[in-house]
């Protein structure tokens, strides 16, 4: 657990597909305006969640690179995967963490009734290194309350970045690691913390 109440939150966004073709009739519904004349469009899937996740906090978002995921975490799951990040610059309080946390299942909720395989993940980056959000339990996760356990995913020592036993692999991607790095330079360098919206 975070020694120090506060932290930068972020996304984690899993697809099952890099990306899929709207048509016409959902433009509207999954954008919320028309399509302007334009019959279908390409979208990567979790630059979709990126794009939708205007407005859950505050402030300037920071988007990781996607990248396809391979080994064996794809295998079990399913076909091949792709993840992204969101990220937001500001500090919050961990008090704020479990309102966050149910808005990203709402958000999962209605991109997952178009029939769009996701997976959301919320997070929270400290000092000490970068946590990720679950509703499952497991040997390695701290519960904070509200049905939401806590994993530590990579671990900050001085400079250095540490992935840990049960991180998932694509943590120790260098895209993500920069990705992460990149957070803790704004971590360090916003003081301010926001209590609550």
């Amino acid at each position: 657990m975070p020694e120090k109440n506060d932290g930068i939150f972020f996304i984690s966004v899993l697809s099952r597909r890099q990306e899929v073709s709207f048509p016409r009739a959902w433009w509207k519904k999954i954008w919320g305006k028309p399509n302007q004349g334009i019959i279908s469009e390409k979208i990567s899937l979790c630059r979709l969640a990126m794009y939708r996740s205007q407005g859950l906090l505050p402030g300037k978002r920071i988007f990781s690179p996607i990248i396809p995921m391979d080994g064996q975490r794809g295998m079990t799951i399913g076909p091949l995967l792709y993840k992204g990040h969101i990220a937001w610059e500001n500090r919050w309080s961990l008090e704020a963490f479990p309102e966050f946390c149910r808005r990203v299942y709402q958000m999962e909720k209605r991109l997952n009734r178009n029939h769009i395989a996701y997976n959301l993940n919320p997070g929270y980056l400290h000092k000490d290194g970068v946590f990720l959000a679950s509703r499952f339990r497991d040997f390695h996760k701290i519960y904070i309350g509200q049905g939401i356990y806590l994993s530590w995913q990579m671990q900050f020592i001085g400079k250095n970045t540490k992935m840990l036993a049960w991180s998932f692999p694509e943590y120790g991607k260098t895209d993500f690691i920069l990705f992460f790095e990149q957070l803790r330079g704004k971590f360090q360098t916003n003081k301010g913390t926001l209590k609550r919206e």
